[in-house]
C-alpha cells in the first residue's frame, strides 16, 4: 500500500510539473490584481501569474490548517470533558452502591428487630446505647 501511495503522489507531482512546463508562458506572464470599491481603489504591482496562483493556494492551505487544528483542539477539549464526566459517573455509581449496601443492612436489622451492628454505628455513645438495649431484651 505504501508503494501504491508513493506511486500516486509521484504521478500527481509529475502531471503538475508537466502542466507548468507546457504552460510556462502563462505562468511567467505578468499581471496585476485590482480592486475598485468606488471610494477605495487599490492594485498590486505586476506579478507573475505563477506567484499569484501560488499565493492563493498558500492562503487556502493556511485557512485549511487553521480550521483543522481548531477542530482538533475542540475535539481534544470534548474528549477531556467526556473523561471527566465518566470518572464522575464511576464515583457516583460507587457511592450509590455503598449507600444501597447500607440500606440493605438497615433493612435486615429492622426486619429482625435488633439494633444495627456495631460497625455501622458512628460514635461510642451509640454503641453503648445499643449494648444496653440488647442487654435489657
Amino acid at each position: 500500500m505504501k508503494k501504491l501511495k508513493f506511486l500516486f503522489w509521484l504521478l500527481f507531482i509529475g502531471f503538475f510539473g508537466l502542466l507548468v512546463w507546457q504552460n510556462l508562458g502563462f505562468f511567467s506572464a505578468k499581471n496585476s490584481l485590482q480592486i475598485n470599491l468606488g471610494v477605495y481603489q487599490r492594485s498590486t504591482p505586476e506579478l507573475a501569474n505563477g506567484v499569484i496562483i501560488a499565493g492563493f493556494v498558500g492562503i487556502g492551505v493556511f485557512i485549511m490548517l487553521v480550521l483543522y487544528f481548531s477542530s482538533r483542539y475542540t475535539a481534544y477539549k470534548a474528549n477531556k470533558i467526556i473523561r471527566e464526566l465518566k470518572k464522575d459517573i464511576e464515583d457516583r455509581t460507587s457511592a450509590i452502591d455503598s449507600l444501597k449496601g447500607e440500606l440493605d443492612a438497615l433493612k435486615r436489622v429492622g426486619s429482625i428487630g435488633q439494633e444495627a451492628p456495631e460497625e455501622t454505628l458512628d460514635s461510642e455513645s451509640q454503641i453503648e446505647d445499643a449494648e444496653a438495649q440488647t442487654a435489657q431484651s
